[in-house]
């Protein structure tokens, strides 16, 4: 008979386990202005980065830096953040050649996310394409990359728009779970 009890009371705890929580994911780079690896004739006055959540606004934690194919930057002002875009301008240039696009964001969930890919400018027929060894195309870090304690703390404040019991739901359910089969396995333990 205990042993019946015993599984009643899993079963009513298995709930718990199989509550939905939320995904702790890094944020995805969804679009590109110019596109990654794409030929283009003409230099856009500034470079736009979309991703597929909103980023953190902390100080200069998110940067675009924009190099030529010599290797010297063209970006200039500082690097605008709209929600989950973010921009810098670039001064014009007409050297044909591979451009190479770095930038470092703060996830709305506090990681950084980095990477740097590569367009072509084909510029005028007349011209000689320059071919520098650039920075090597790379993905998204995986690994968060260490960010100071002001930064921890300034992201603390941003979620404040989160609500308590959204994000810990599941935890609390799976807590009084626990604790009532404890009580429960007390009482028909004996």
């Amino acid at each position: 008979m205990k042993f019946k009890k015993q599984v009643i009371l899993f079963a009513l705890f298995l709930p718990g386990l199989a509550w939905p929580m939320t995904a702790s994911a890094h944020t995805s780079l969804i679009a590109q202005q110019p596109v990654g690896n794409s030929v283009i004739q003409e230099l856009p006055p500034e470079i736009s980065l979309t991703f597929d959540e909103s980023l953190i606004v902390i100080g200069s934690a998110n940067k675009i830096t924009v190099l030529d194919p010599s290797g010297q930057e063209i970006s200039t002002g500082e690097t605008k953040v709209l929600n989950n875009v973010v921009s810098r301008s670039v001064t014009s240039s007409e050297m044909p050649g591979k451009y190479s696009v770095t930038y470092r964001v703060v996830s709305e969930d506090g990681h950084v996310v980095s990477a740097t890919y590569q367009f072509t400018l084909q510029g005028n027929s007349n011209s000689q394409v320059v071919e520098v060894d650039p920075a090597p195309t790379t993905s998204s870090s995986q690994e968060p990359t260490p960010i100071s304690t002001e930064v921890v703390e300034e992201v603390k404040k941003s979620h404040t728009d989160h609500s308590f019991w959204g994000e810990h739901a599941g935890h609390i359910f799976i807590f009084l779970g626990a604790l009532f089969l404890i009580f429960a396995w007390k009482k028909y333990a004996k």
